[in-house]
C-alpha cells in the first residue's frame, strides 16, 4: 500500500459523522476513508464491467443472429449483477 499526504475539506456535519462512525467501529477516520475509497473503486469496477457487457450485447447478438433478451429493459439490474460477478 502506498502512502500519500492528502488534505480533505469536509462540511463539519460530514466530519462529525465520520468521527462518530469511527468511534462506533473502533477505527480511525483515515481508516474509514481508506475503506470507503476501496469500496467505491470496487463498486465502480463492477459497474464498468456490467456496462461493457451491456454495450457488447448488440454486437454478440449480431454475430449470433439474435437480439438481446426480451426482458433486458425490465431486468437490466439483474443482468448487470450477473456480469459484475
Amino acid at each position: 500500500m502506498s502512502d500519500i499526504a492528502l488534505e480533505l475539506k469536509l462540511p463539519e456535519t460530514a466530519f462529525e459523522a465520520l468521527e462518530k462512525k469511527a468511534k462506533e467501529t473502533h477505527k480511525t477516520v483515515p481508516q474509514l476513508l481508506v475503506e470507503v475509497t476501496l469500496d467505491y473503486l470496487d463498486r465502480e469496477t463492477k459497474l464498468a464491467a456490467g456496462r461493457a457487457m451491456l454495450r457488447a450485447l448488440p454486437k454478440q447478438g449480431a454475430k449470433k443472429a439474435d437480439s438481446a433478451p426480451n426482458d433486458l429493459a425490465e431486468k437490466h439490474n439483474e443482468y448487470l449483477s450477473k456480469a459484475a460477478g
